[in-house]
């Protein structure tokens, strides 16, 4: 019997299968009639979600790093890919009590909330404190779809 993860097995590893396997479905995708586009896209919307989840959870996340542990070079190649062990920094300075920072992240709340109250006039394209006619800033509408899984 399978187990799940062979069915990744099937998918492309390479940049050259990735590039190949891509280029097939667009052709497929638009020489029409082939393909339910709308069952497609829910498909992909479905694979992103169960992907961002196994990603995202801390005992996957702990296990893959564990793994790569057993590599002792920084940079390494694994199933074609090159992987490189790194790591990066937060800072949480909310503890750290100092007044001009926290004068500093008041001003840049404040900033925001001008911004967003000037954005507004900008685009009603009228200052009603001076009555001054103001040019609205250009606007471009993108259309898709949200996809939820149920």
């Amino acid at each position: 019997m399978e187990n799940t993860s062979s069915y990744l097995r099937l998918m492309p590893i390479s940049k050259e299968q990735i590039n190949i396997f891509s280029q097939k479905l667009i052709d497929e995708i638009l020489q029409g009639g082939n393909i339910d586009v709308l069952e497609l896209q829910v498909r992909f919307k479905a694979i992103s979600t169960m992907i961002e989840k196994v990603i995202k959870n801390k005992e996957v996340k702990d296990y893959i790093l564990q793994e790569s542990n057993l590599y002792n070079e920084k940079t390494f190649s694994s199933y074609g890919a090159d992987v490189t062990k790194t790591n990066r920094s937060t800072y949480n300075y909310a503890h750290c009590n100092d007044d001009i920072y926290n004068s500093l992240k008041d001003q840049e709340k404040t900033l925001k909330e001008q911004i967003k109250i000037r954005e507004s006039i900008l685009k009603s394209g009228m200052d009603m404190e001076t009555g001054e006619e103001l040019i609205k800033p250009t606007r471009k509408i993108t259309e898709y779809l949200t996809i939820k899984i149920k």
